[in-house]
């Protein structure tokens, strides 16, 4: 009871202090019993009004003209025990209009510097993000449409989040550590901006995101996926449990190996494949596992070392009989027309038991160009053929006349004839059509590597990169030279130095030494009357 007095002789004298007034009657703060009342200058009570105290304090005079304490004022205000209008303060209370199943809630308000409650939607409260509905209570779990996720404290997440999914009838949990295997729940990534990361895709689609240098898999609500996962027709695989990273390079699932490229690309890799200066054989389409030891692949045998390796050296003889020639696979071989049908990884040379006769060598392959940008550009264009802009674009050629340039460019720079380089690409691809097994993307320009059967050959970063490792192949073929830059050929080294230094001698068939670029008779000889022709433009 003692305490209660000082208490209230407090109160007095903070409501008291300057009331004096020179009107017949003292306007200011009287105690009426356990209440606080407020006369005007006519001695009248003042009610439904906000009144400040001695202590500079707003205080709320009801319609009886009772100073209000622990209660709402207008539904936007509220007075604490004192009577003190709340301000910069965070108060927990019995939520206001609560549904049918909310009766007797306790939720958090926060009340501004005015005294208001802070309502709809995100509000920064000591360097933190709280969302309140329209009454002003906080908001805990997902908030904005399920767009953003709010911890018990109420404070906007960032970063990786372990959550039940929003749609779940579950209560929300707030844990953001590893907790086991749930269906329910799901990694989601929130944005530096607290919005949480959701792909634009289809229903049932998946896309890559990168974060922090690292590619992980999300689906069209925004959980991170893990496991196998197929993306644009590739497979991908993503580590499971709280990790969900994409996995590069080799992995080893289930008791078998898979290569999953590099760090920007993750895709699995299937049928034959080049890793440094290896060939390996991943199955096909959807298999993607490393073979070892004997293969029959499109009807002919390779050997696989333990690590996957392909071995040359390992001849299979299944039946002496008319399949002998197709025992030794050539995974690497530079014959596009696939006549070739024996030879090794990385072999340009194909001892080839066909009769046609050797021809006469007329146009050396090394040695000034001949012909101009604008006739080689006039050739095309006579093709009727459409240039392929948007895949050339991407490789650093938009135009015809780029592509012509850089063939051009590249020739002089290794001291090749560029019309042998160039109508050569034309030949090989159709005027740069692409119907074959290589395909434009992967700016290999003269069937480098590509067997048939499925083996598509090498692929080059861009347009600059694959001219030039063609000119590269040419210069080993037609010259003894060193080269002027950098090899990007990996086949170069295979090639018997000058054994082709005529066009005509690219066919092995009419070559004299039987080496050469393409096992078709007539190879050579149809691109120097190909180089005739365009000569004339």
């Amino acid at each position: 009871m003692r305490k209660r007095g000082i208490t209230v002789f407090a109160l007095s004298m903070m409501l008291a202090l300057g009331t004096a007034s020179l009107t017949a009657y003292a306007e200011g703060w009287q105690q009426s019993g356990s209440d606080w009342v407020y006369y005007d200058s006519n001695n009248y009570k003042v009610t439904n009004e906000w009144k400040k105290g001695a202590d500079g304090l707003w205080r709320y005079l009801n319609s009886q003209g009772v100073m209000a304490v622990n209660s709402w004022v207008d539904d936007e205000y509220y007075v604490d025990s004192n009577g003190i209008m709340v301000t910069n303060k965070w108060i927990k209370l019995q939520k206001k209009n609560p549904g049918w199943d909310e009766e007797n809630t306790i939720v958090w308000y926060y009340f501004a510097n005015s005294g208001k409650v802070v309502t709809d939607g995100w509000s920064k409260i000591d360097n933190k993000y709280y969302y309140f509905d329209s009454d002003g209570a906080m908001q805990t779990g997902w908030v904005d449409d399920d767009t953003y996720y709010t911890g018990s404290d109420g404070a906007m997440r960032t970063g990786w989040q372990y959550l039940e999914d929003p749609d779940d009838d579950d209560s929300f949990d707030d844990k953001t550590v590893p907790f086991g295997d749930d269906e329910d729940k799901h990694w989601y990534y929130f944005q530096s901006s607290g919005k949480k990361y959701v792909p634009n895709i289809s229903s049932g689609d998946y896309k890559l995101y990168k974060i922090d240098g690292v590619y992980y898999c999300f689906s069209e609500t925004g959980a991170m996926q893990t496991g196998w996962k197929k993306l644009g027709g590739a497979w991908y695989y993503f580590r499971g449990s709280n990790d969900g990273s994409m996995e590069v390079g080799w992995c080893k699932l289930g008791g078998a190996w898979y290569y999953f490229g590099g760090n920007d690309d993750g895709s699995m890799k299937a049928g034959w494949y080049k890793i440094g200066t290896n060939w390996y054989y991943f199955g096909e389409n959807n298999d993607g596992v490393m073979k070892t030891g004997w293969q029959k692949i499109n009807g002919i045998w390779y050997f696989f070392d333990n690590d996957g390796v392909y071995d040359p050296t390992k001849i299979y003889v299944e039946t002496p009989s008319v399949n002998d020639d197709k025992i030794n696979g050539d995974a690497g071989s530079d014959n596009s027309n696939n006549s070739n049908m024996n030879g090794n990884v990385g072999s340009n040379d194909t001892n080839n038991s066909n009769k046609d006769s050797v021809v006469e060598g007329t146009y050396l392959i090394e040695g000034n160009t001949e012909v101009t940008v604008d006739q080689m550009i006039a050739y095309f264009k006579a093709s009727k053929k459409t240039y392929p802009e948007d895949v050339m674009g991407k490789g650093g050629a938009a135009t015809i006349r780029d592509f012509c340039q850089i063939y051009y460019e590249e020739a002089v720079a290794e001291g090749i004839k560029a019309e042998v380089a160039f109508v050569q690409a034309m030949k090989e691809t159709g005027w740069l059509q692409f119907t074959g097994v290589v395909k434009a993307e992967q700016y290999n320009f003269a069937g480098m590597g590509a067997t048939g059967n499925g083996v598509s050959g090498e692929s080059f970063k861009d347009v600059r990169e694959g001219v030039r490792a063609q000119i590269q192949h040419l210069k080993a073929y037609g010259s003894t030279k060193s080269l002027n830059q950098t090899c990007v050929d990996n086949r170069f080294k295979y090639v018997e130095r000058g054994s082709a230094i005529y066009v005509e001698w690219l066919s092995i068939p009419n070559n004299p030494k039987k080496k050469g670029w393409a096992a078709a008779n007539g190879y050579g000889v149809d691109i120097v009357k190909m180089i005739q022709k365009m000569k004339t433009m």
